[in-house]
């Protein structure tokens, strides 16, 4: 990819991230490291417009990461490009929960705000929660030993903290002189006041009392020296109580808070500035107000409430955000729907009787995800399949394909493909896998199904590939038992799409293809005839290569990554890149464990420094459904795409961002194609000799007019027709 851009590598809070050219970009875009911060770094750099451009053409082209498309949008509104933003939202790549997760980091700033206003009301709640439990504490052992004096009341503090008592003793006081001594005349009285003698004489000598009384002449009190104070029981108790209720308040506090500062960690990682300001929840209802009824319609049908709740919390709908159902948002919180609405009528499907439904799915066309779930595969007959098979979709009929295996359904299938009706989302993969594993078709029904699939095969081939020469290296060892028939049907596909590809099996050792796959039977008979087992030696299939000096831009490895054989690929690789090219690249197709970190790339990466492109599939589920977007990856390696990239530039720099935007946006189904390249020629020519040739409508003069601004003159003008011209020669090989 051209990159004009020599500047200082950008850096960002990301240490394991650096962007030290497009290219880092690129693979931060095809990734699933990409976060906002990075984002926001990447359109605020010196490779903002080409970062743009080529998020777009991706957005468009290729099944980007969930990842990456949630943090662009973001970024792209919290840097405040809004027309860029808007241009994203457009292009529907986005999915509702992708909607509501960008939102939830654009409402970061208010909600982290919220979140720590909570934990402190919560600490202050608790402070006075404690407050109060230590405040009755107090006040108990306060009447419970209120007449101890001083020394007393040391040796209680003693005891109390041999208890480990959760609370101090500050509100006991000791007992003063006058406090004594009221105590003492206190008792007198109450004795008198029984009719008993306060005094015991035996001869001539005084009571203890009046012994007492005429000893205290200073009005003092003499402390019992030998006198102990014990806690009751029932203070311990309280103690125990008090420390069991303060733990638990305790832990009840740290665990809420920690749960809370988690969140605020969340959503402190996106480092979003911005707020969700009324302007950009304009933006994002305007966006909704084009969501189709048929689309309403299908969320309606039984599928969750939760993402849409969500979302009108956040941005606070009503009815009139969605003038293609009303209703709808009112039914997402509980309202009933309308009479004679879809919904209304299809409820209680499964009670219907089969006139019934035939006649309402007749007139409503419900998607079979509903029907499926509403009634049951096991409740629906033949005669209901077919009727279900009259209006679903193509790519519907043959995703379900194993339970629409009837005659009459699969006859018409046939009759609609033959039509001309085009089997247009279902992925090349899901299709490859219906033709080789589903025995119940008949063999009319796998032939227009093979051709079905050579036709989008062909497809692809107008769009660019990997470009040659490369070598396909294939684990064919006994841990990929669940995965070979996948690894097969990649290495086809890689293999067809790129003339002159060569394909090997490595278990210990070395297996060029027994057959080289050019149809669906030969996959069916490779997959006959490589069977799992053995060993892994990836460098197996590598060194051959080596000892040859067979030079190779790139290497598709795919593997499971459980290498147990030497040499060591990475040994191996490097030395290929020493001897024979140092500039063949290294891509991964791996089956791994759910999170799993592949054990091949990982030593590559620690041992080598380089970081090979990589396509994880799940080694237990392998989803055949991402091959297509990993076809669509390796587009982008083509010198091809590089040149796009460039006329698209090109085209930006002489018409303007908004221009632009608009353009790829109309012309998105013809990006990553060969042809689309002399076409972006074209349409650049068409406006250069309007300009010449003083041609610009009325509306033209409106439209370009940043393209009259950059052109400049009829010299520049004729300057930039001489070479497009020559670069259209070139892409159209004149």
């Amino acid at each position: 990819m051209n990159n004009n851009n020599t500047n200082t590598p950008q850096t960002t809070g990301d240490q394991s991230v650096s962007i030290k050219s497009i290219d880092d970009i690129r693979s931060l875009f095809i990734g699933a490291k990409l976060t906002v911060p990075i984002a926001k770094t990447i359109l605020t750099s010196v490779y903002q417009d080409e970062a743009k451009i080529l998020f777009l053409v991706f957005l468009n082209s290729i099944d980007l990461h969930s990842t990456a498309k949630i943090s662009f949008l973001a970024a792209s509104f919290d840097i405040k490009s809004y027309e860029y933003a808007k241009t994203l939202l457009n292009t529907n790549k986005f999915t509702f929960v992708e909607i509501l997760k960008t939102l939830k980091i654009m409402d970061s700033k208010r909600v982290i705000k919220k979140l720590q206003q909570k934990i402190e009301s919560m600490r202050d709640k608790n402070n006075i929660r404690k407050e109060k439990l230590d405040k009755v504490t107090e006040d108990y052992v306060n009447t419970k030993y209120s007449n101890l004096d001083e020394k007393e009341l040391n040796q209680l503090k003693e005891k109390l903290k041999s208890h480990n008592a959760p609370f101090p003793v500050k509100a006991v006081k000791p007992v003063t002189t006058t406090d004594a001594k009221s105590t003492k005349t206190s008792k007198k009285s109450t004795k008198k006041s029984t009719g008993r003698s306060s005094t015991k004489k035996v001869g001539n000598k005084k009571s203890d009392s009046e012994n007492n009384d005429n000893n205290n002449n200073n009005n003092e009190v003499t402390p019992d020296k030998n006198k102990t104070v014990e806690i009751s029981e029932e203070t311990k108790k309280k103690i125990e109580k008090k420390r069991q209720d303060q733990e638990k308040i305790r832990l009840r506090l740290k665990r809420s808070v920690g749960m809370i500062e988690s969140k605020i960690q969340e959503l402190e990682v996106h480092q979003y500035q911005s707020s969700l300001s009324g302007n950009i929840i304009r933006i994002f209802k305007n966006w909704f107000k084009t969501v189709d009824k048929q689309t309403l319609e299908y969320f309606a049908l039984g599928q969750p409430k939760e993402t849409w709740t969500k979302l009108a919390d956040i941005l606070h709908f009503s009815n009139k955000d969605f003038p293609n159902m009303p209703w709808f948002i009112g039914y997402m919180f509980g309202d009933k729907a309308p009479q004679g609405s879809i919904v209304e009528q299809l409820e209680n499907s499964d009670k219907k009787s089969d006139d019934e439904l035939i006649k309402l799915w007749t007139l409503h066309k419900p998607p079979y995800s509903f029907i499926r779930k509403s009634i049951g595969d096991g409740k629906l007959n033949d005669n209901l399949k077919l009727e279900i098979a009259k209006y679903e979709s193509l790519n519907t009929l043959i995703w379900w394909l194993h339970e629409f295996n009837t005659t009459e359904v699969q006859k018409l299938i046939i009759e609609r493909i033959k039509s001309g009706e085009q089997v247009s989302t279902i992925a090349l993969g899901t299709l490859i896998e219906k033709v080789l594993l589903n025995d119940s078709i008949k063999k009319e029904l796998y032939e227009v199904l093979e051709g079905t699939t050579m036709n989008k095969i062909n497809d692809l081939k107008l769009k660019f590939s990997l470009p040659p020469p490369i070598s396909i290296l294939s684990d064919k060892s006994g841990s990929m038992q669940v995965a070979i028939r996948l690894s097969i049907i990649v290495s086809y596909l890689i293999s067809n799409l790129t003339p002159d590809s060569t394909l090997s099996f490595f278990d210990t050792s070395d297996h060029p293809t027994p057959i080289k796959p050019n149809s669906i039977q030969d996959i069916a008979r490779l997959n006959e005839t490589i069977k799992a087992s053995g060993g892994t030696t990836p460098s197996a299939s590598l060194a051959p290569l080596l000892e040859r000096k067979e030079s190779k831009r790139y290497l598709v490895m795919i593997s499971d990554e459980e290498e147990n054989g030497s040499p060591k690929f990475s040994e191996v690789y490097k030395n290929y890149l020493q001897n024979v090219n140092p500039e063949c690249k290294l891509i991964f197709v791996s089956f791994l464990a759910n999170n799993a970190k592949g054990q091949m790339i990982t030593e590559i990466k620690n041992k080598l420094n380089i970081d090979p492109l990589q396509f994880v599939l799940d080694r237990n589920k392998p989803d055949v459904t991402k091959i297509d977007a990993m076809l669509s990856v390796l587009s982008a390696e083509s010198d091809q795409f590089k040149t796009q990239f460039n006329l698209l530039m090109k085209y930006k720099t002489m018409h303007g961002e908004k221009k632009f935007l608009n353009y790829v946006n109309t012309q998105r189904s013809k990006l990553l194609t060969y042809a689309f390249n002399a076409e972006i020629i074209m349409d650049l020519l068409s406006d250069l000799n309007k300009y010449v040739q003083n041609q610009f409508t009325e509306k033209d003069q409106k439209e370009l007019v940043q393209f009259i601004q950059n052109v400049k003159s009829p010299e520049n003008a004729f300057d930039l027709i001489n070479t497009l011209n020559q670069e259209l020669l070139v892409h159209t090989q004149i």
